[in-house]
């Protein structure tokens, strides 16, 4: 139908059905603002009457925690190595702890490039809106990292859009961005939220950026998150982490209180205690990391001494936790987050390599390789995603010259899958062991549980952590999106 689409009366009479469906989501409100004006015009003899109404499309939305789980995706590698047999592996535990976590619905894999990282190369969101009768619409719209050249994202277009599925992408190629930053392991979602006479019924995005180098994700991806009008992108300082996401450091958890959830967030200083209590109670000679070796693939053997004895480990932890404080505080102050509603979860961060001579002085090697990864694992992890691209640009992936960048020594505990209300998946510890009890697998189960979840454990030592990324990195989720953001009554004041 075109502005010169004439219907006769006789044709009015017998019923016609209009019918409008945007093709396109907002891109950039200086291009379009997603409105479009219907207007009818009727002619009777001499005399016309018209009337016209003004359409807006849908927003695109990204999900968040307080929506249910439906289904978990994950990536599978081809082939007969060892590297495939540990993901096959991986894929089969993890499909264990999703039943056991009440979803039903089988894992949607992604096979075709081999590219592990399934959080990194889209985000799942949805466009919804009240239909005929008033029953609601949703549509599921995967969004496409801004990284042209990750191949991942074209099983998104092959394989999932369909029915009621649509994919999104944006990119611009003469864009200089910094590539890590535009994976969706950086692109996380605060639950609905008021606060300072702003309001958020559908969420608000959180994005890291390089705030010491001037770093950001690319530009064409954020415009577009702005211009749905709804989540306005909030930025928080990843230079102190070598991949640089949001994802590394801090979750949002649901919780039974006025606000609905709460912050989870890592905690170094933490790490460090249970480091320093250990060592105080005389299991300072106990090895650091109590994960069995492989073939081909040595176990760590540093000690808790040695870990506490290294110039950098104490230090980079005291600077990590500092970069998470100020994080938290910008959190505290856009959303109105008590520190009663955080949930500090250990961690311990270390920077992306360090090593020592035989005569003990440092040189700089790979991390991947000082935390005991075979030569084999090591380059199979580095053809994929950001560590192929932090690999090839090394100088990139550093925020600024005086900048230390780190990841995840113990493996990041926050960095994991929310898979119900009460269900919580995090990487295995595999922290020291100490009388049959592993110390962080201890402290990181006790801060869950302290706020009401059941938190399960799965390994990704081998598959993800020596790769600088965690179970979360590894997978990704759909979430329930049928309720009307619209209509959703959002607190407007702290707990009590």
């Amino acid at each position: 139908m075109t502005s010169a689409t004439r219907l006769t009366a006789a044709e009015l009479r017998s019923g016609v059905e209009f019918g409008v469906e945007a093709t396109d989501v907002v891109r950039d409100t200086a291009n379009w603002d997603g409105r479009a004006v219907v207007r009818l015009t009727v002619t009777s003899g001499q005399k016309s009457t018209s009337d016209a109404v003004t359409l807006r499309v849908a927003p695109l939305l990204t999900q968040h925690h307080l929506q249910d789980t439906q289904q978990v995706m994950v990536s599978k590698v081809q082939g007969n190595g060892p590297d495939s047999r540990l993901q096959r592996e991986f894929v089969a535990a993890l499909e264990k702890e999703v039943k056991k976590a009440g979803v039903t619905t089988p894992l949607v894999t992604f096979e075709r490039y081999a590219d592990r990282w399934a959080q990194d190369f889209v985000e799942p969101a949805y466009v919804s809106m009240t239909g005929p009768g008033g029953r609601r619409q949703v549509m599921r719209v995967m969004l496409r990292s801004a990284q042209p050249d990750r191949d991942a994202g074209r099983e998104l277009f092959e394989r999932m859009r369909g029915r009621d599925i649509g994919v999104v992408q944006v990119t611009d190629r003469a864009e200089p961005d910094d590539w890590s930053l535009n994976s969706m392991g950086n692109l996380e979602t605060i639950p609905p939220y008021t606060h300072g006479g702003r309001s958020f019924p559908a969420g608000r995005i959180i994005m890291g950026e390089r705030k010491d180098s001037g770093a950001r994700p690319s530009k064409v991806m954020r415009t577009m998150l702005t211009a749905q009008g709804l989540q306005d992108p909030l930025l928080l300082d990843t230079s102190w982490l070598g991949v640089g996401h949001v994802d590394e450091f801090v979750q949002f958890l649901p919780a039974d209180t006025p606000r609905g959830w709460r912050i989870g967030i890592a905690d170094p200083k933490a790490g460090l205690q249970l480091l320093r209590d250990a060592k105080g109670a005389g299991h300072g000679r106990t090895k650091m990391f109590s994960v069995p070796g492989r073939s081909g693939t040595p176990a760590p053997k540093e000690t808790i001494d040695q870990a506490l004895a290294s110039r950098h480990l104490v230090a980079d932890n005291e600077m990590a936790a500092r970069r998470i404080a100020a994080n938290l505080e910008i959190l505290k102050r856009e959303t109105g987050v008590t520190d009663a509603e955080i949930v500090r979860v250990p961690a311990l961060y270390t920077r992306d390599s360090e090593a020592l001579t035989a005569d003990g002085q440092e040189v700089p090697v790979p991390r991947l390789t000082r935390m005991g990864a075979g030569s084999d694992l090591v380059d199979s992890l580095r053809e994929q995603g950001q560590q192929k691209w932090l690999a090839e640009n090394p100088a990139q992936g550093a925020a600024a010259p005086a900048t230390v960048t780190t990841s995840a020594y113990v493996p990041g505990a926050v960095n994991g899958v929310l898979l119900g209300r009460d269900r919580y998946l995090a990487p295995r510890q595999w922290g020291p062991v100490i009388g049959g009890t592993d110390i962080f697998t201890e402290a990181v189960t006790a801060a869950y549980q302290r706020v009401g979840l059941k938190v399960s454990y799965i390994d990704d030592w081998y598959t993800y952590h020596l790769g600088m990324g965690e179970v979360h990195c590894g997978t990704n989720t759909l979430r329930d999106a049928t309720a009307p953001w619209w209509q959703r009554p959002v607190p407007n004041r702290n707990p009590a």
